[in-house]
């Protein structure tokens, strides 16, 4: 069971609307278009949901068939050339597909993903005429068709019967969890104030939690496909709340004995050597017999 999974952006809607890219997702052995979606750009996110989609229609298949683009490939070349190279290091996308047993190939060329290649010259002449003989002028009516007319009739003309017919796709298991696993996930630090800081803003961990947190754990935040904030720490999420600033005193404030000045004597630091101290006996009464002024007498 292969996929191959690609975008188009195009002017789909002419002049009636902007332009806007078309996700699909294709069977390589009988090119059936097995989920297509319009999305404002192609990207992570979008990307993400038209695949938590065609995973809720289709279920599992063995592997995503895609090309090189930064969503499914780090270009280490392009974007960190002043970091060290970590040949297993894996985009945002893969990373989450990976955790669903979803492989993902990437293609050298263009020319390897030929059914979806070929497949959107074929859309961006027929589908643009179709949504413009029935006056669609925004994405959601464009979808609209896309789902319910578009592809079943595209489907009933191109897609080949396979010499087997059984479907094996792999059904969403109970510990997939959708929301959890299609988000962005950043590593960050617990300072010594029990906070983090994400995007410009300050994230307060807060007293009770289900594991012990210490200042310098790694956490993760999960930005989710709602848009919702989770930190996550060895497999739990943690209770917070996003703060303006920090609630701590500044360290010479709080300790103000670090804030004098250095000729400035600190209170419980040092002591007057004793009468009988070894030192006025070798420096002052010794071999080493300090000269004082007349008017000054040792203690």
């Amino acid at each position: 069971m292969l996929v191959q999974l690609d975008g188009s952006e195009h002017a789909w809607l002419e002049e009636r609307g902007p332009k806007f890219a078309l996700l699909i997702h294709i069977d390589d052995a009988t090119s059936k278009i097995l989920y297509a979606e319009f999305v404002p750009v192609e990207e992570t996110l979008t990307l993400m949901r038209a695949t938590w989609n065609y995973l809720k229609r289709c279920g599992r298949p063995i592997a995503l068939y895609v090309d090189k683009d930064s969503i499914y490939k780090i270009n280490w070349a392009a974007k960190y050339e002043s970091l060290e190279r970590d040949e297993n290091a894996k985009t945002q996308f893969t990373r989450a597909m990976n955790e669903l047993g979803i492989e993902v190939i990437t293609a050298n060329t263009p020319q390897a993903k030929g059914r979806v290649e070929r497949g959107f010259s074929t859309h961006q002449d027929r589908l643009v005429k179709e949504l413009r003989l029935r006056g669609i002028s925004t994405m959601a009516a464009a979808n609209f068709y896309l789902w319910e007319h578009y592809v079943p009739q595209h489907n009933a003309r191109y897609a080949k019967a396979p010499a087997e017919n059984t479907d094996v796709h792999r059904p969403l298991l109970v510990n997939h969890r959708l929301e959890q696993i299609l988000s962005l996930r950043e590593q960050r630090t617990v300072m010594n104030d029990y906070t983090l800081s994400y995007e410009g803003k300050l994230l307060q961990v807060l007293e009770h939690q289900p594991v012990r947190v210490d200042p310098g754990d790694k956490v993760e935040v999960e930005i989710r496909l709602d848009g919702s904030r989770h930190l996550r720490f060895k497999s739990f999420y943690l209770n917070f709340k996003g703060i303006e600033k920090r609630s701590y005193k500044p360290m010479l404030e709080a300790r103000p004995s670090l804030g004098k000045q250095r000729n400035e004597p600190t209170k419980g630091m040092g002591s007057t050597p004793a009468k009988n101290h070894p030192w006025r006996r070798l420096f002052l009464h010794g071999p080493y017999k300090v000269n004082l002024p007349a008017n000054e007498t040792p203690i």
